[in-house]
């Protein structure tokens, strides 16, 4: 079974960034973008965002040039309500 995707944030930053535990956000680095919800937990070092490599239904390695670090844009994406 593989772990679920998510945008892993420190508590801090995602208060900064106004987003709450299930949000959505884009991630982008390098013309690449992906799209997962918001996990925050304390366990990540404040300034970055974690998320799992190798998951098919998140392509994070996208985004990545190799195993080095990558800086990414965090953007909060916009909930679309049915009418």
């Amino acid at each position: 079974m593989q772990p679920r995707p998510v945008a892993l944030l420190n508590p801090a930053d995602a208060a900064r960034l106004g987003l709450s535990q299930g949000d959505m956000v884009e991630l982008s680095a390098g013309g690449e973008k992906l799209a997962l919800p918001v996990e925050i937990s304390k366990r990540v070092v404040p300034g970055t965002v974690q998320a799992i490599r190798g998951l098919s239904a998140a392509p994070v390695n996208a985004l990545t040039a190799g195993t080095a670090p990558v800086a990414v844009t965090v953007a909060k994406l916009a909930v679309e309500v049915a009418d």
